[in-house]
């Protein structure tokens, strides 16, 4: 709800409109929000993290350790409400200038609501699916940060997501979201060096489709196998905002060229120490993504239970990727170890799709 020709009342019900969302989500399934938990809405990843110094004062003028998030909202409803009408005067119309009258807690709520609704429609759900994928990616292209300990910033907060697996290192994350960014903790049942706290990035925009994508690509390539002289797995990647762009060799380098170096090693089920970085690979001409995947559907001996079912779930994959993405092409880079990813366009403008490998001597 934006007010930004505001009145007292147009305030206190953008407001609370917020607000109420905001407490409720804190306060949790007893309907009671505690210091702690108010302290905790400043970690939101969206625009409700500006209520937190309004449910904080409350607990510092009262002096309560919890309070009914019902009372609470109502509580501030009638005090935006109160402070907004004198902080307008007689004309009743709550500038700008009006609002710097406002204390410092409701001031920040003014400049923050005038834009638009403050909190996100994403559900808790989707926000978990959201940062998983985004973690998972950044540590398929190698763009997370390893951080020296346990941030400060992860101090009370649970993950929202745990325990998920990054089959292409061997370990698990614990995902966690505080303010507008994501951390993650590495785990292995084997010693490693890649177990600790990650930073990750910012939390992604909402309805880009990634976690959906992602998910629908993994279902179809579980166990999937391109086959060659050397079987290699096939793994999803994806590179943000493209656009309209066309897709050329030199926009896969750019946007894909981490998760190919980092990936790559181990797609033939071992870790290949002479792997070869993708700049450092020649390319040939692009070809037809659809037409490839359809070779891969239709190339089976009716004989053999395990090729026909490798076909048919080659053929998931084609229609799982032409359900998703334009324009699929296919890209080979290399010679003899041939590294192979046939990708396309999402409707967000993301460069998406697998990534496998080929010898051919």
């Amino acid at each position: 709800m934006a007010i930004r020709c505001g009145t007292p009342k147009s305030f206190a019900d953008a407001f609370t409109t917020d607000f109420t969302k905001v407490v409720n989500e804190a306060a949790g399934k007893d309907g009671r929000l505690s210091k702690s938990e108010a302290a905790r809405i400043a970690t939101r990843p969206d625009g409700g993290k500006v209520f937190a110094d309004d449910a904080l004062s409350f607990f510092e003028q009262s002096g309560q350790k919890s309070v009914a998030a019902a009372k609470l909202i109502g509580l501030e409803h009638d005090a935006a409400l109160a402070e907004a009408t004198v902080a307008a005067g007689h004309d009743g119309k709550l500038s700008k200038a009006d609002a710097q009258k406002l204390p410092a807690y409701f001031r920040d709520d003014f400049s923050a609501l005038r834009v638009g609704p403050l909190t996100s429609s994403r559900t808790p759900a989707e926000l978990a699916a959201d940062v998983t994928e985004a973690a998972l990616r950044s540590f398929d292209a190698g763009t997370a940060t390893k951080l020296s300990g346990p941030p400060a910033a992860l101090r009370g907060l649970n993950p929202v997501a745990s325990g998920v697996a990054h089959d292409a290192s061997g370990t698990r994350l614990d995902v966690y979201v505080a303010g507008d960014t994501i951390y993650a903790s590495r785990a292995s049942d084997t010693p490693s060096p890649l177990v600790g706290f990650y930073r990750v990035g910012q939390v992604p925009a909402e309805g880009t489709g990634r976690a959906a994508l992602r998910s629908a690509v993994d279902a179809a390539t579980q166990d999937l196998w391109l086959t060659s002289e050397s079987d290699a797995r096939v793994r999803f990647v994806l590179g943000e905002d493209i656009g309209q762009a066309p897709i050329t060799e030199a926009l896969v380098r750019s946007k894909l060229g981490g998760a190919h170096d980092t990936l790559g090693p181990s797609l033939y089920g071992y870790q290949d120490s002479e792997f070869v970085k993708l700049a450092d690979r020649t390319a040939e001409p692009v070809g037809d993504g659809k037409a490839w995947l359809d070779a891969r559907a239709s190339n089976f001996d009716p004989n053999d239970p395990a090729s026909v079912a490798q076909a048919q779930q080659w053929g998931q994959l084609r229609d799982v990727l032409e359900q998703n993405l334009t324009d699929l092409q296919v890209f080979r880079f290399g010679t003899i170890n041939i590294t192979t990813l046939v990708v396309g366009r999402t409707a967000a403008g993301d460069l998406a799709g697998v990534l496998s490998a080929v010898v051919e001597t």
